[in-house]
């Protein structure tokens, strides 16, 4: 099971980039037409894409790609926070370390209940909550129903 998602993942993560680029060929393309954007089309006179804009864009491209290589060749790791050059301890994981804002509210949820079991019920009881919250089509609904009142009453209990 596991390796076919990881093949699924690589795939993905492998055709995404060409479709990017892709995209980004045929908006050039497309945005170089001889009448678009074309200043000059007031009086009468047509803009050859080739000869005057993919000169200029290869140059652009040519100066960001220089740029890129000389931070990756020269200054690899400007970027780079310091915790990524500590050694990975398995064992235990430093107190700095904090998860993202967006994961901690499932963290908390999760840190709440002493056993993993119950905080794995605990969390997909989130998510129901959130799930039936968002498909709520009126406040109304919201008050009334019986099946959020009981899950109100749950994710209050915990």
């Amino acid at each position: 099971m596991r390796i076919v998602t990881l093949t699924r993942f690589f795939s993905f993560h492998f055709l995404l980039p060409i479709i990017v680029l892709a995209l980004i060929v045929v908006h050039i393309l497309l945005l170089h037409l001889p009448h678009s954007q074309n200043p000059l089309f007031a009086k009468g006179e047509v803009i050859s894409f080739h000869s005057n804009f993919s000169w200029k864009d290869l140059m652009t491209l040519c100066f960001v790609i220089t740029g890129f290589l000389f931070v990756a060749i020269y200054i690899p790791f400007v970027f780079s926070e310091s915790d990524a050059f500590i050694e990975a301890d398995p064992l235990s994981t430093p107190e700095h370390i904090v998860p993202e804002w967006y994961f901690l509210p499932f963290y908390a949820v999760l840190r709440a209940v002493p056993r993993k079991l119950e905080g794995f019920i605990a969390l997909l009881l989130v998510f129901w909550f959130m799930f039936g919250l968002t498909f709520s089509s009126s406040v109304k609904l919201v008050t009334f129903s019986p099946a959020i009142r009981l899950l109100s009453w749950s994710i209050l209990a915990m």
